[in-house]
């Protein structure tokens, strides 16, 4: 019964991985999450630290609270890793020992208001979501989250400003960009196109968002 609970755990966090529409203009990717924390350890950028196992079954703080969590109790935690993105992560206790907390969920990571724009490479830094990601573009906007602009239909195939060198794609080509959304929020979008008319551009793929905290290596970018 709890491989099936498990099961349908992560089926769910499947489902819900991608990125939402947001208002203003906003960026929303969900992003499934999981990792093993060591004991005294935190979930890497949230507040969620495993502290280890007692009787009472896996004792965690969550911003400095207590807390006992058994096999498949949720987790949940809401702030942000960096000044620029919003994180909700929601999730499960998998299994814990002595040593480890297995945690299974998503990450809802909120950009406000991003700024695209290119940067010479990405920083190395630990906190990184991949989302899978689908969009339908019009003609003369922007593949979101990037500077990939659709300029419309050509016999030579979908025609691209803001991609290196030869500017068409066929569809199942791949597209490919990697930049800065706001200090600290960079991203890498690898898509491929699915198919495109006269007026809209379809692609689909992942887009991976790593979180830059001040004064991590590369951060000043």
């Amino acid at each position: 019964m709890r491989k099936w609970a498990i099961l349908i755990l992560i089926l769910g966090v499947v489902l819900m991985s991608g990125c939402k529409p947001a208002k203003d203009g906003d960026l929303v990717y969900v992003a499934p999450y999981e990792m093993g924390v060591a004991a005294g350890d935190y979930l890497p950028g949230t507040g969620i630290r495993y502290v280890g196992l007692t009787d009472k079954g896996a004792h965690l703080t969550i911003d400095g609270q207590d807390a006992y969590k058994q096999k498949g109790d949720s987790l949940n935690w809401s702030g942000k890793p960096v000044e620029n993105a919003k994180m909700d992560f929601s999730g499960r206790v998998v299994w814990y020992t002595e040593t480890t907390c297995h945690i299974l969920g998503s990450a809802t990571l909120t950009i406000s208001k991003p700024a695209p724009q290119t940067v010479p490479n990405i920083p190395e830094a630990p906190l990184r979501y991949r989302a899978i990601v689908t969009y339908t573009v019009d003609k003369g906007k922007k593949i979101p989250g990037s500077l990939v602009t659709y300029k419309g239909k050509t016999d030579k195939g979908a025609e691209l400003d803001g991609v290196e060198g030869y500017p068409y794609r066929k569809a199942g080509d791949s597209i490919v960009w990697q930049g800065k959304l706001k200090d600290g929020v960079y991203v890498v979008v690898n898509v491929r196109v699915v198919f495109y008319t006269d007026s809209v551009l379809q692609v689909a793929g992942t887009t991976e968002v790593i979180l830059v905290p001040p004064g991590a290596a590369g951060s000043g970018f």
